[in-house]
């Protein structure tokens, strides 16, 4: 009789640690993943290429990759050029100022292992590999305070990892 509850306990012990392992793997999985992460309202043409639908530049249809690269190569306003250091488990500085309307070139630099920069509201998300230099340019189009985290795990603390971008007036 003794035996049988030290197997069943030790049963619901291993059920319950797989469970946590399975919960983990998921959640990792899950913060990851670079897929349905930004909503677009965007179809596909002939090639398969995703396009923003209707939105047309010099009478061709761009894809929204190429859209943005257009505004970044085209814009003649004012630039700010800021370096980010992301290392465990912080970003520096993790306040960044810039004016409304300036071109943003993010400089980011790991120190350590591969990090991540996500900025929701300016459709940014991108991972910064240790030893490279991982560039971001974007328009500060909005006003307001808007916050950036790390969405790659890089360790227990790795949700630590935040910051603020304010766009003044």
């Amino acid at each position: 009789m003794e035996n049988n509850k030290t197997f069943f306990l030790g049963l619901i012990i291993l059920v319950i640690i797989a469970l946590i392992i399975v919960g983990f793997l998921i959640f990792s999985l899950k913060s990851e993943a670079p897929g349905d992460f930004f909503s677009f309202d965007e179809k596909a043409d002939e090639n398969g290429q995703k396009t923003a639908g209707d939105k047309k530049l010099g009478g061709e249809t761009l894809t929204l990759a190429e859209q943005e690269n257009k505004k970044l190569v085209d814009f003649e306003g004012p630039q700010n050029e800021i370096v980010i250091i992301a290392q465990k488990w912080s970003f520096s500085p993790n306040v960044i100022r810039v004016k409304r309307g300036e071109k943003v070139i993010l400089k980011l630099i790991s120190q350590d292992v591969p990090h991540g920069i996500t900025i929701p509201e300016f459709k940014i998300r991108t991972t910064i590999e240790p030893g490279t230099e991982t560039t971001v340019e974007f328009i500060a189009d909005k006003a307001g305070e808007f916050d950036f985290f790390s969405h790659v795990y890089s360790g227990p603390e790795y949700r630590q990892m935040r910051g603020k971008l304010i766009v003044e007036e």
